[in-house]
């Protein structure tokens, strides 16, 4: 059979008079490096007996591309296309790969944004000289395309998800010991609808494997009807040697999930830019999920903006960095965390309104040592939040609360300690103005704190033990009471036994 040589661009002029549509424009080329290096003859594969005889036409001749026309091209022997040697296929043609059967291609691909693989079999593009691949490639799936995602996925370390909806009704497993990228085109464009009580993107990580990466973008996750019974994202190792098990979270938004995004045993996690709303818990964190660090998110109506959970307080758990982050209208704690070593709330963000019924706390540490609070504005709603506390220290010692402007609670900051360990917490340089019962409240065994240079600037009428700063009678002790200012003529404090109150001034203007 003669073989055709025509060139590239005179094959497909010709094949566009016969061809409503199709137009070198109209196929858009994955890698723009792959045709330079490729021989620009083409080798249609219905001029050879075998795909594989024109894989060696075209290879022999130093390089070219073997081209599929429309129709069904079914792979039932082992295939590998040399990395000059490029595939093309026109609309509506693909490879149907027989079960056993592994395709390899180290060349370029030209496709639209239809299907192009089909079949049980195997295909390899580990080294094919491509940018990206799309889920199209393995078919539209209708209502469930997580199929065509997890091929994609197990085929390619980078995927790029188009300006349309993906229906995932079955969950999506990320593979182990890859570098993988998921590229959406804007979260406000490309959206995953997962069903309710699935995790719609899950890693698990076995024993004795590698490291995996995987970094997300640009993507909008939303439960199906917002039922608030499924998770977004789970990432997780199984043991606290895995840190280097890392998820990299950029521009996405969340919605109407029972827990968008689920790690433990991870480390070196990013969220840069994120939404969420109407969630559950936006971010729970178990145990060792360590060094996770959230950059300038935006968190409405939430029940909860940050869950971190790990009771062993061992020292395990290390690393929970949040700045320039946001949680307004949330139902009850926007940010709750225990065990955990080292966390830092910091940058221009803050926790606001809380919105509903009583009994919570905008910040909450448990368990924990070595922590900052800075530069937030910790606020809530005096009428429709009861009994809220603006911070809220519980059985944590060595940190600082700093710069903060903490307002409209019932208790501004509450601290408690234990009969082992000092506090050693530093209140300096923050504002209190609104709070109803206390602006600083030491409860049982409240040690060791330092409150210094902060301005009071409420002028209620304090009372039985509603003072500005307060301590219970249960323990606490060793506390300094120093170089603050009060906006009231009159001020009160009762900070414990064996403490220094002085230098104190009162009846100062806004």
């Amino acid at each position: 059979m003669e073989k055709n040589e025509m060139s590239r661009r005179g094959f497909i002029g010709k094949l566009g008079m016969g061809v409503a549509g199709l137009t070198v424009a109209s196929l858009p080329i994955v890698s723009k490096q792959a045709y330079a290096l490729a021989s620009s003859s083409i080798y249609n594969v219905l001029d050879y007996t075998t795909i594989q005889d024109a894989i060696t036409a075209a290879s022999s001749a130093g390089g070219g591309t073997i081209l599929f026309p429309t129709g069904v091209h079914t792979v039932t022997s082992n295939l590998t296309f040399p990395m000059h040697v490029d595939v093309e296929f026109i609309n509506g043609a693909y490879l149907d790969i027989s079960s056993g059967v592994t395709v390899t291609i180290n060349g370029g691909i030209l496709a639209g944004f239809n299907r192009i693989f089909s079949g049980s079999g195997n295909l390899s593009l580990v080294g094919a000289r491509i940018e990206q691949v799309y889920p199209e490639w393995w078919g539209d799936g209708g209502p469930n395309d997580a199929p065509a995602i997890q091929k994609a996925i197990n085929a390619f370390d980078i995927v790029f998800f188009r300006n349309v909806t993906y229906n995932i009704t079955s969950t999506v497993t990320i593979p182990q010991t890859r570098k993988l990228q998921l590229i959406g085109s804007g979260f406000r464009n490309t959206t995953f609808n997962i069903s309710a009580s699935i995790t719609g993107l899950s890693f698990l990580r076995d024993p004795g494997v590698g490291g995996t990466i995987v970094v997300i973008r640009g993507i909008r996750f939303i439960e199906n009807n917002e039922g608030k019974t499924a998770t977004g994202i789970a990432f997780k190792g199984n043991d606290h040697t895995h840190h280097d098990n890392w998820l990299r979270v950029y521009d996405c938004s969340f919605y109407g999930f029972s827990r968008a995004v689920h790690l433990k045993f991870c480390g070196n996690c990013f969220f840069n830019g994120c939404y969420a709303q109407r969630n559950n818990v936006v971010y729970f964190l178990e145990r060792d999920a360590s060094f996770i660090w959230f950059e300038q998110c935006m968190n409405l109506d939430n029940r909860t903006f940050i869950y971190a959970d790990d009771t062993l307080a061992d020292g395990i758990s290390n690393g929970i960095f949040i700045h320039n982050c946001s949680s307004v209208l949330c139902e009850t704690e926007d940010i709750r965390i225990v065990g955990w070593q080292g966390v830092y709330i910091t940058g221009g963000g803050g926790t606001d309104l809380g919105g509903y019924g009583g009994g919570t706390n905008a910040i909450y540490l448990g368990k924990c040592q070595d922590f900052a609070i800075r530069d937030m504005w910790v606020a809530s709603d005096p009428v429709n939040m009861t009994n809220r506390t603006g911070i809220q220290i519980i059985d944590s010692h060595s940190g600082v609360i700093t710069g903060c402007s903490i307002v409209n609670n019932t208790i501004g900051i509450r601290i408690d300690g234990n009969s082992v360990h000092s506090t050693r917490v530093a209140i300096t340089d923050n504002k209190f103005e609104g709070n109803i019962l206390n602006d600083i409240l030491f409860g049982s065994y409240a040690k060791a704190v330092k409150v210094m240079c902060n301005h009071f600037m409420s002028t209620v009428s304090r009372t039985a033990t509603n003072y500005e700063v307060y301590a219970n009678t249960g323990g606490s002790d060793y506390n300094i009471i120093k170089n603050n200012t009060f906006k009231g003529a009159n001020y009160s404090i009762i900070a414990g036994t064996n403490s220094i109150v002085n230098e104190n001034i009162f009846s100062v203007p806004n």
